[in-house]
C-alpha cells in the first residue's frame, strides 16, 4: 500500500509542475526570480520569462500549456517575446512536442516573439527532429537568461529609435 502512495503521489506532483514567471532582481546582475515567490523580483514590460521547474511529458503537457496560456493572458502589458528557460528539460515526448508546436504556433500567430535559454544539447537534437526549431529560429537561442533578456531589449531600443526618425 506504501508502494501504491508512494506511486501515486510521485505522478500526481510531476503532472501539476510549478510553471514560473520570472522577473529581474533590482540590484543584483543576472539575477531572475519567480515573480510569485519573490516579492522583489520586478516583471520585464513587454517581456514573459517562463521557467518550467520540471519536465515536460505526456501527463503534464496540456495543465503546462494551460498554465502558460493563463500566464499568458494575466501579463499586462501583453508581452511581445516569451522566453523560455529550459534549463530544467533534459528530455522530452512527443506529447510534449506536440503540445510545444501548438503554443510556439499561438504565440506566432499573435506576433510574439519566441526565444529559448539554457537549452541542453538533447533537447536540441529533439526539437530539430520535430521541427520545433523552425518556430523558434536558430537565432534566437542563448546560453543565459541575460543575454536574451539583453538581445531583447536592445533590439526593442532599436526599433523605438528607428520609428522616431
Amino acid at each position: 500500500i506504501g508502494l501504491l502512495a508512494s506511486l501515486l503521489l510521485i505522478v500526481y506532483k510531476s503532472s501539476r509542475p510549478h510553471l514560473a514567471s520570472l522577473g529581474r532582481v533590482p540590484g543584483v546582475p543576472g539575477a531572475y526570480f519567480a515573480l510569485d515567490r519573490h516579492p522583489e523580483s520586478q516583471a520585464i514590460p513587454g517581456i514573459l520569462i517562463f521557467r518550467l521547474d520540471a519536465p515536460i511529458y505526456y501527463a503534464n503537457a496540456l495543465t503546462v500549456r494551460e498554465r502558460a496560456k493563463a500566464l499568458l493572458d494575466e501579463t499586462q502589458p501583453p508581452p511581445h517575446a516569451v522566453i523560455l528557460d529550459s534549463a530544467g528539460q533534459d528530455s522530452m515526448d512527443i506529447t510534449s512536442a506536440d503540445m510545444l508546436k501548438g503554443l510556439l504556433t499561438e504565440l506566432k500567430d499573435k506576433g510574439i516573439a519566441i526565444y529559448v535559454v539554457e537549452l541542453h544539447g538533447t533537447i536540441r537534437e529533439f526539437i530539430e527532429r520535430t521541427w520545433i526549431m523552425e518556430l523558434i529560429g536558430e537565432d534566437h537561442i542563448f546560453p543565459t537568461l541575460d543575454a536574451a533578456v539583453s538581445f531583447i531589449e536592445s533590439t526593442d531600443q532599436a526599433e523605438t529609435s528607428n520609428t522616431k526618425m
